[in-house]
């Protein structure tokens, strides 16, 4: 079951915005590296053992705690 395209000229633009992004390797991630993450209204208690490395809206973004 394909998705039906209803917008051909906005399809092919997605196709093509996603394809510079995907070949430019330019892209720096966000969340600088992060492997975990919470929103702010969460506190885990696995969050201590981690070290913030962004927070973008809502949410926290973490990476271990290297020993």
């Amino acid at each position: 079951n394909d998705p039906k395209v209803r917008d051909e000229k906005a399809w092919k633009r997605s196709l093509a915005v996603a394809r510079r992004a995907f070949y430019s390797g330019k892209s720096a991630d966000p969340t600088g590296g992060a492997t975990f993450y919470h929103a702010h209204y969460v506190r885990p208690k696995w969050a201590k053992q981690m070290r913030v490395v962004a927070e973008i809206g809502g949410h926290v973004f973490y990476v271990p705690v290297r020993a």
